[in-house]
């Protein structure tokens, strides 16, 4: 069984498939982690401030290291 790369309430980024951000440079919050369905992990994200989930493939995030966890 695949593990999930990302956990619950981590926060991450959208990627465009060529390497860019996708979308404007909004963090999201992990807030579910939905099972393998044959071929990739995906999760449910949240905005602070956009009032709707959404869906994502593990392969289109990227996690943030946040500023006081950095080395």
């Amino acid at each position: 069984m695949r593990q999930h790369h990302f956990t619950l309430g981590q926060t991450v980024r959208f990627m465009a498939r060529d390497g860019t951000v996708a979308d404007r440079p909004a963090k999201y919050t992990v807030t579910r982690l939905l099972p393998f369905n044959g071929a990739q992990l995906r999760y449910c994200l949240e905005h602070k401030e956009l009032p709707f989930s959404r869906l994502a493939w593990e392969r289109d995030l990227i996690g943030v290291v946040s500023p006081g966890l950095a080395c």
